[in-house]
């Protein structure tokens, strides 16, 4: 807000956000039995979103676009082993490579994922295999939110890629 501001030279309205103060002295970090209630509301693919973030440390834009475009794919997981029906790691917690794409300082670097959140996200891919997706090293650690928002996103900017393409050369 302040930028925004500060960019149009209007002065800031300190009304609404008077009170607000986002500092790190009233930031929480849940404890493990808070983390384990959000957990366990949550469905089983924001259950593994959570847990990737919680456990080790990825930021959201790491799992994935809105599009499902980008983020992290099973291939960025080496101890992740899949199989027709099942997905194993051989070893927890599991090495997790962050690609230097995903990565915000733009340099790969390597995090860990619990024995817990293998678990959440063995149970999450065989759900996936079950609905019928066949799983490869490409596939997405985290698909899109949804089939279908991404199908109807796609038809709305389809067009609109192939014009600014044409008029871009």
């Amino acid at each position: 807000m302040a930028q925004f501001h500060g960019q149009t030279g209007e002065e800031a309205d300190k009304g609404a956000w008077a009170e607000f103060k986002a500092t790190v002295e009233n930031e929480k970090v849940p404890t493990h039995d808070e983390l384990k209630r959000i957990v366990l509301a949550a469905s089983l693919r924001d259950r593994v979103c959570v847990i990737l973030m919680a456990h080790s440390g990825v930021r959201p834009q790491v799992l994935g676009s809105y599009m499902g475009d980008s983020g992290l794919r099973l291939g960025d997981l080496p101890d992740l082993k899949i199989d027709h029906s099942t997905a194993e790691f051989e070893k927890t917690p599991a090495l997790v490579r962050v690609p230097a794409s995903l990565s915000k300082a733009d340099f790969q670097y390597i995090t860990f994922l619990s024995e817990e959140g293998c678990d959440y996200l063995r149970e999450y891919l065989e759900s996936r295999m079950r609905d019928g997706e066949k799983l490869t090293k490409e596939s997405p650690v985290v698909t899109a939110k949804t089939a279908e928002v991404r199908s109807i996103m796609e038809g709305i900017l389809t067009p609109y890629r192939y014009t600014i393409k044409f008029m871009h050369g």
